[in-house]
């Protein structure tokens, strides 16, 4: 899968290619599902399937300080789009021309001037250009305009607790931060998970009889805050068992602010590693408990045990169920 930063950095043709743009936080089903057809015609008409992203995302540019908790990572949106089998990806950066971009100068300047596009494929609630005024049915408009195909593709509906759920990131952010794993699985097709590197920590797990290990976030906001049962892959071909706390750990941090950034520490079950550096995915199969303040180390050392236990319980219930 090629990756293109930036359309000055576009070097290559894309001349007759089927795309998609968006955010795709969270690469949900409804993502899967459009991502999909882009590779469906692309094979059909022999030409490239392009994703198109926005970075950083519109919200994180407009409102920097109050955006909500991303999804996913970078990282973690290119890993989904090349199993996807998605043959190139163009990362926009989104700045101030961008966004004061009409839909019409979008769509003339960078779809058909740039890249040449042949088939767009779009969800019935895309928006794009200066004040989200570009939406699917004006994409449609323009085509016939340009000469390219356009395809609006409906909002995907999921049967779940009893009704018809509509996927979207929104909800699958709300999903998580009411820590309904089960349901967040449904909206993604598969446990939703957290990657980065492990890095050097203060050490103070080990202290207390359960060492952790770090995971970097590089991210200001977590969709998820807590304790969890969890699994871990990305050591060699297994996957090794945990309990996992992501917050802002109130008991050793003198303040709480969400000035800090999150914390994901990780126990790992009979496992006693040196392995500072790896690349893990972290999966979240069940929400224990949010995270309070204890008033002192023993009452938190105490309570780890219980966490541990309860985690156990979780994840050997989820193997033989």
């Amino acid at each position: 899968m090629q990756i293109i930063r930036g359309i000055q950095n576009l070097t290559t043709s894309l001349k007759g290619c089927a795309l998609t743009l968006g955010n795709f936080d969270g690469v949900h089903l409804g993502h899967q599902q459009l991502i999909a057809r882009v590779v469906e015609v692309a094979k059909a008409r022999q030409s490239l399937s392009v994703v198109v992203i926005f970075e950083p995302q519109p919200q994180e540019f407009f409102h920097p300080s109050h955006c909500p908790a991303r999804l996913s990572r970078l990282r973690e949106k290119l890993s989904a789009f090349k199993a996807m089998r998605v043959d190139c990806v163009l990362i926009l950066r989104f700045n101030a021309v961008l966004a004061a971009l009409s839909a019409q100068g979008f769509v003339s300047e960078i779809l058909v001037k740039r890249l040449h596009v042949q088939h767009v494929i779009v969800g019935e609630d895309c928006r794009f250009g200066a004040h989200h005024r570009g939406d699917a049915d004006f994409l449609i408009a323009q085509a016939v305009y340009h000469h390219f195909v356009a395809e609006k593709v409906p909002t995907l509906l999921i049967e779940a607790e009893g009704r018809s759920i509509r996927i979207s990131s929104t909800l699958l952010r709300q999903v998580l931060v009411a820590g309904d794993l089960r349901l967040a699985k449904k909206l993604l097709g598969h446990v939703y998970c957290l990657s980065g590197h492990v890095s050097c920590g203060a050490q103070r797990g080990r202290t207390l009889g359960f060492p952790t290990i770090n995971i970097d976030l590089h991210r200001k906001k977590s969709p998820l805050l807590g304790i969890f049962a969890v699994q871990v892959k990305g050591l060699d071909d297994r996957f090794i068992e945990g309990v996992a706390n992501i917050g802002y750990r109130p008991t050793v941090q003198r303040s709480t602010s969400h000035s800090l950034q999150p914390i994901l520490e990780v126990h790992l079950f009979d496992f006693d590693e040196m392995i500072y550096g790896r690349f893990l995915r972290v999966e979240f199969i069940h929400k224990i408990r949010d995270e309070i303040k204890f008033s002192s180390m023993e009452a938190l050392k105490v309570q780890i045990g219980k966490d541990v236990e309860e985690a156990k319980r979780v994840l050997y219930s989820s193997r033989i169920g």
